[in-house]
């Protein structure tokens, strides 16, 4: 396996405070000498997503974290929304009330 030190890298991403897909695309083949293609992952449909929900909050372990989260949360941090109420009303409909 090929392999960049940390130096280099520093060197080749200078001044730049993150690196993103293209500069990673850049580096493998410009620079490693690898050819490189990426795709997004696709994003889950309207029913998949409706599905994954409704079984994970079907689980009572889940159930139990979030009456756990609600119970103990430390009051300096901000809620779901910056809402308390909100926040209890979305634990509520999760737990079924």
């Amino acid at each position: 396996m090929e392999y960049i030190t940390l130096q280099r890298l520093n060197q080749i991403f200078k001044d730049q405070d993150a690196i993103g897909a293209d500069d990673l695309v850049y580096l493998l083949e410009e620079k490693l000498d690898y050819t490189v293609s990426l795709e997004r992952k696709p994003s889950l449909s309207k029913e998949q997503k409706r599905f994954a929900t409704q079984r994970i909050f079907s689980e009572p372990e889940v159930i139990d974290q979030l009456k756990y989260a609600k119970e103990n949360r430390d009051p300096e941090l901000s809620a779901y929304s910056g809402n308390e109420e909100e926040f209890s009303r979305l634990v509520d409909k999760m737990n079924g009330r």
